[in-house]
């Protein structure tokens, strides 16, 4: 390794390790087990997808590796690090860093056409949120196209996948554990046809071409089925998963007996799903066209976090016909949040996800409180278990401040209704 990398990698996984070593991690470990056993103790919540760029402290963010891959582990544990200090959410430092293995082979295997607007250059060389818009091209359109999708062939990337744990073992010596993690994969065919169709062609085709749609739906779900069964028998899936999709993912009851740490299987892991571009159909309509497809996908997984940024409230008598679901997203665009918390009762988590356009506009710490009581007044009311996901952030109206505030509302809130 370059001595400098390495010397500003064992100093920062020397602050992270010392961090994971608290008592608090496994205090909040702890809670997450319960919480997703659906007996919480208090509403947890996680806040991800941040505009780095805006939120720079003195040099606490500025990176100084020098090899991209060491710049991409500083990263990761100078966020971390940054949030620790600024806005604790509940996200547990744990004394070993999963490094993802190369893999080769996943996804669709063609390139997407578009046409992209990057309104925050600064922003988007961080990788951050919210500052692309993206105008897609018809790529699926005919039969023949679809008949032309060839099934992926998942591949490790040895030399790669061994170089970078080569790389982290040297800089982690002493401080840090390395294990290098399989893939999490994550049904979202509707989300992948509309970066391949554009939203106007994909539903405009469900009224006008529903046999195209449905051949095109089935294909992408056979692509995938293949896929995590490739995974699956080259090792390659994830470990069960501490963190999925910006919630906390320990649990107790993964993986399951039978469990091989060198071969994890479908039923040891979370999955995760949503169809965005379908929060615009009927209930029926999205019933036909996702979960009678999802179902077969989710009975493979030992639980499902499901949902994203799409209204469900008006369809969750449709999301709990699927097996296995344990998480169920209620984003701003959802309506009826009492309703939500009805219909899922005991048997399912509120992933209750704050609207983002509170941060970047008006920015009110009492506002937000008010939010926030008006979904854990209802999941009190029904007894439902909660948490909570602020993402999605593009931009904060005063800066980094504005997101630590909400996290200080966030924090006593849940110290508040601890059960």
């Amino acid at each position: 390794m370059n001595k400098h990398d390495k010397m500003i990698l064992h100093e920062l996984g020397s602050v992270y390790a010392e961090i994971a070593s608290l008592p608090w991690q496994e205090e909040t470990k702890q809670k997450w087990i319960l919480s997703n056993n659906l007996q919480p103790v208090q509403p947890m919540f996680f806040i991800d997808q941040i505009p780095w760029s805006e939120m720079q402290v003195g040099d606490e963010l500025t990176l100084r590796c020098q090899d991209p891959f060491c710049r991409e582990l500083e990263q990761m544990l100078r966020r971390r690090i940054y949030k620790w200090n600024h806005m604790r959410d509940d996200f547990v430092f744990e004394t070993t860093i999963r490094i993802p293995k190369i893999i080769t082979g996943l996804g669709l295997g063609i390139n997407i056409k578009e046409d992209v607007l990057v309104t925050d250059e600064a922003a988007a060389k961080q990788n951050d949120v919210a500052v692309y818009a993206h105008k897609y091209y018809d790529l699926l359109k005919t039969d023949e196209a679809v008949d032309q999708l060839r099934f992926p062939v998942v591949k490790l990337d040895k030399d790669e996948t061994d170089r970078r744990e080569a790389i982290a073992k040297e800089a982690f010596e002493g401080v840090l554990n390395v294990e290098m993690d399989g893939h999490s994969p994550m049904y979202e065919p509707w989300d992948t046809i509309s970066r391949y169709r554009s939203m106007d062609s994909l539903l405009l085709d469900l009224i006008d071409k529903p046999d195209f749609m449905h051949k095109l739906i089935n294909k992408l779900t056979d692509m995938f089925l293949s896929e995590v069964d490739q995974l699956e028998k080259q090792g390659l899936l994830c470990h069960p998963q501490s963190v999925i999709h910006c919630t906390g993912g320990w649990t107790d009851q993964l993986p399951r007996e039978g469990y091989n740490p060198d071969c994890p299987r479908t039923i040891d892991i979370w999955s995760e799903g949503k169809a965005q571009p379908l929060g615009f159909v009927s209930p029926e309509m999205f019933e036909e066209y996702e979960i009678d497809y999802a179902k077969k996908v989710y009975a493979k997984f030992g639980l499902i976090n499901y949902g994203c940024c799409e209204r469900l409230d008006d369809k969750l008598d449709c999301v709990k016909k699927l097996p296995n679901v344990r998480k169920v997203s209620i984003s701003p665009w959802s309506l009826d949040r009492r309703r939500a918390a009805e219909e899922l009762g005991k048997d399912y988590i509120f992933l209750g996800k704050p609207n983002p356009a509170q941060l970047a506009y008006n920015w009110s710490p009492e506002a937000a409180e008010a939010d926030l009581r008006l979904t854990l007044d209802y999941c009190k009311q029904y007894g439902t278990p909660v948490e909570f996901a602020m993402k999605d952030i593009g931009t904060l109206e005063k800066g980094a401040k504005t997101l630590w505030e909400w996290c200080d509302v966030m924090r006593r809130l849940s110290n508040e209704y601890a059960l």
